[in-house]
């Protein structure tokens, strides 16, 4: 929006069909930046999934690509999820995305062992993967 008239100048969504708390944690960042030579004018939104979407803000136009991938898939009867997320192609994403085993704590073998055995009981997978409908004996998926 402007700050003169309160009319829409441009938006862009970051997460379609949200099932996770992704939504913006903080304001934009405004910012004058400088790529190849060329200074812009940026808006940058932070998101809870690490990453950064920079974006012309006079224009609206993603200062680096933002690219459509595809994502899993939801289990739940008659939930229909988005079949793509976008991901900023640049910078690169400032938090570790999805689940990955390396990510569990791992300070003697047994405790090791022990957040493998808690970490079997729920679906694991990568950044946008959907919640699951629970399962007999309280834990998720299928």
């Amino acid at each position: 929006m402007t700050g003169r008239t309160g009319e829409m100048v441009w938006h862009y969504q970051l997460t379609h069909h949200g099932l996770w708390d992704y939504d913006p944690p903080s304001a934009p960042i405004l910012g004058d930046i400088t790529v190849n030579g060329e200074r812009i004018k940026t808006v940058t939104q932070l998101t809870k999934q690490g990453m950064s979407f920079v974006f012309d803000r006079v224009t609206g136009e993603p200062v680096w690509p933002i690219e459509e991938r595809a994502v899993p898939q939801s289990e739940v009867p008659g939930e229909q999820t988005s079949a793509t997320q976008p991901f900023p192609s640049l910078p690169p994403p400032y938090l570790s995305q999805g689940y990955h085993e390396d990510d569990l704590i791992d300070f003697t073998p047994e405790i090791w062992a022990e957040a493998l055995a808690i970490a079997s009981q729920y679906v694991r997978g990568p950044l946008y993967t959907p919640p699951t409908p629970m399962r007999e004996g309280g834990t998720q998926g299928t």
